[in-house]
């Protein structure tokens, strides 16, 4: 897999981030956009987004390539089950549980979610909140009583990140 960072300017896009010439990945998709690149076609209006990425995957290409092939369906997140509103639920209740004064202090919380479904390394980011408070929703995270459907890259299941808002 090759990331490309490009910039169009003046109706040319450039590879941004060309210090990754030495793999296979990289070097396919520099060929190919270089040819790209000659038919001049970059569309530079100022309306226009002028930075962005392209998840290149080289076994996408050639015997495998499919007419109308798009990167959208390769990669799943990861999901709870009854949607993200049935966490935010399930975390608030567990919150309450917790006893946490309901302040309006607000919180960021970072978690992963794991290839069987649990939920690891979760961090609490606020300037907010001391300790003590951290620490307790934490603890309402971890007694999420269902696990997550894990995420998935190529139909096999990966390490997914979330992150969650969270007022008090």
């Amino acid at each position: 897999m090759f990331v490309a960072e490009i910039q169009i300017a003046e109706g040319k896009g450039e590879i941004m981030n060309k210090k990754n010439e030495e793999d296979c990945s990289s070097e396919l998709f520099i060929k190919a956009f270089n040819e790209i690149n000659k038919l001049e076609k970059w569309d530079s209006r100022p309306e226009k987004k002028k930075d962005f990425s392209i998840l290149f995957y080289p076994i996408d290409y050639f015997g495998n390539f499919k007419e109308g092939y798009t990167p959208e369906g390769l990669k799943k997140e990861a999901q709870f089950p009854g949607g993200i509103d049935a966490f935010k639920s399930e975390l608030n209740s567990n919150v309450k549980k917790q006893k946490i004064k309901s302040t309006g202090k607000s919180a960021v919380i970072h978690f992963k979610i794991n290839t069987e479904g649990d939920i690891s390394q979760i961090i609490i980011e606020s300037s907010d909140l001391n300790l003590e408070e951290k620490e307790k929703i934490i603890k309402a995270v971890e007694k999420t009583d269902k696990k997550w459907i894990p995420g998935t890259f190529r139909n096999t299941p990966v390490i997914f990140s979330h992150r969650l808002s969270l007022m008090l």
